[in-house]
Parts: C-alpha cells; sequence; structure tokens
C-alpha cells in the first residue's frame, strides 16, 4: 500500500515556511499525527468524488483533480484507489475494529490512526493498491505500478507517505 497526500509547491521548493506552516488547515500543508489531531466536527469543503479508473473516492477538490492528472500520466494501468476521505466517525470505526482484532490499542496503533489524527479526515490523502489486489498490501511499493507512483507522483503535488 502506497498512501500519497497532496501537498504544496513550497514544500516541494524547499522554503523554510513549509517547514513551520501556519496552522492553515483548509491548505494543503497541515501536519496531523497523534499530537496534532483534527477536530471530530472539521470536514474539508468542497469533496468530490474522483473520477479515475477503480473505486470511486471522495477527496477535497483540489486533491481530487491532482489526483485525477497522476491518473491521466499513468494511464491508470493497473492502480487502484482504495481510501479517500474518511471522516472522524469513519476513522473511530476503523480503529475500533482494528483494536478488537488485534486485541490491544497499542498493536492498533500500529496500523491505523486513531480518529482525528488519520491525513484521510483532510480530505488530501488517497491510498492506492494494485488493480488485482483485494485488499492493501506493502508490497504495492515494490509493484511496478507503486515504483511508478513513487518516481512521479511529486511531478502532481502529491509525497508518498507510507
Amino acid at each position: 500500500m502506497l498512501s500519497i497526500v497532496l501537498t504544496g509547491a513550497t514544500l516541494l521548493s524547499g522554503s523554510k515556511n513549509a517547514v513551520l506552516p501556519e496552522k492553515d488547515i483548509g491548505g494543503t500543508i497541515f501536519l496531523v499525527n497523534r499530537q496534532h489531531v483534527i477536530s471530530e466536527q472539521y470536514v474539508p469543503e468542497p469533496l468530490r468524488k474522483t473520477q479515475v479508473y477503480g473505486m470511486s473516492q471522495s477527496m477535497r477538490e483540489d486533491a481530487a483533480t491532482a489526483l485525477e492528472e497522476l491518473f491521466q500520466a499513468a494511464q491508470a494501468d493497473g492502480i487502484k484507489l482504495s481510501s479517500g476521505y474518511r471522516s472522524y466517525s469513519k476513522q473511530s470505526l476503523l480503529y475500533d475494529r482494528k483494536t478488537k482484532r488485534t486485541g490491544s490499542e497499542t498493536e492498533a496503533d500500529k496500523l491505523v490512526a486513531r480518529p482525528g489524527a488519520s491525513e484521510h479526515q483532510l480530505g488530501l490523502a488517497m491510498d492506492l493498491a494494485t488493480r488485482n489486489s483485494s485488499t492493501l498490501s506493502e508490497k504495492f511499493g515494490s509493484t511496478p505500478e507503486g515504483q511508478w507512483v513513487y518516481a512521479n507522483c511529486q511531478r502532481f503535488g502529491f509525497i508518498v507517505r507510507y
């Protein structure tokens, strides 16, 4: 599995402001993790469905457009979308399910973000997989499709996050 996240052009150019951006949750550079969580009420706008081969997933408008351009360049050959925008409540369900399956929050934390700590809630992240795979896999990065994404995603404003 690769998770790509749309990032601002300033990050790609190495600007000092990109290292310490303002906390503009509506921008394209916003740190989200266990220490920097998103409010349960935050929903990015506008959200729209992506128009690429694979599962239809929602993303923020600017991220969806950039992703469509990435897929057009790749000719969408063998890559499918796995997971785009996730609400706080959807992330809660995923986290709770993983906690039950693994038997502990410590193990769940290794596999899934806690609610409010997922870049997916920003509407800027998308998980990718191969078309012939029914699940996300760390092996995606070593596939031809994963290697193409890794080598080219920055051309469209994305970074490989995982």
